[in-house]
């Protein structure tokens, strides 16, 4: 089944429960961007600042991001975190 089959099948359910992509949608578009936003850059940043200087904590939240999304391109995730 297609991608889009799956979602109008799921559209046209007469559930009062919200579809399973809504779901995936919320979580992967919505809140996990800011709470991996939150989390770099409000808790691990802050912190490493205070421990190591601004330049190593900038340094060590890219390198971590980095390493934690190890499934595309390393170079560009590490410049653009």
């Amino acid at each position: 089944m297609k991608f889009f089959e799956v979602i109008s099948v799921e559209l046209e359910s007469s559930s009062p429960i919200p579809p399973p992509f809504l779901y995936r949608f919320i979580l992967g578009v919505l809140i996990g961007p800011f709470v991996e936003e939150f989390f770099f850059r409000g808790i691990l940043l802050n912190k490493w600042s205070e421990r190591f200087g601004i330049k190593k904590a900038i340094l060590f939240t890219s390198l971590l991001f980095m390493a934690l999304h190890f499934n595309s391109f390393f170079i560009p995730q590490f410049i653009f975190s």
